[in-house]
C-alpha cells in the first residue's frame, strides 16, 4: 500500500511537468493504472530485480503514452 501511495504522489507531481507531451486523458490513465501495475511488478521481481524492473516499466509506459 505504501509503494502504491508513493507512486501516485510521484506520478501526480511529475506528470504535471510533462503537460506538453502527455494529454489529460493519458495523465488520468497513468495516474490511476500505472501505480497498481508497478506495485504488481515490484512484488513479482525477485532477487533485487525491482531496482531495474520498476524504472524500465515507468519508461515504457511513458514512451507509449507520449503524444509527440
Amino acid at each position: 500500500m505504501t509503494f502504491w501511495l508513493v507512486s501516485v504522489c510521484i506520478l501526480g507531481i511529475g506528470l504535471m511537468f510533462a503537460h506538453d507531451s502527455i494529454t489529460f486523458a493519458h495523465y488520468g490513465f497513468l495516474l490511476f493504472a500505472l501505480p497498481p501495475l508497478l506495485t504488481i511488478l515490484e512484488n513479482l521481481a525477485v532477487v533485487g530485480l525491482d531496482n531495474v524492473v520498476i524504472p524500465v516499466g515507468v519508461i515504457v509506459a511513458l514512451q507509449l503514452t507520449q503524444t509527440h
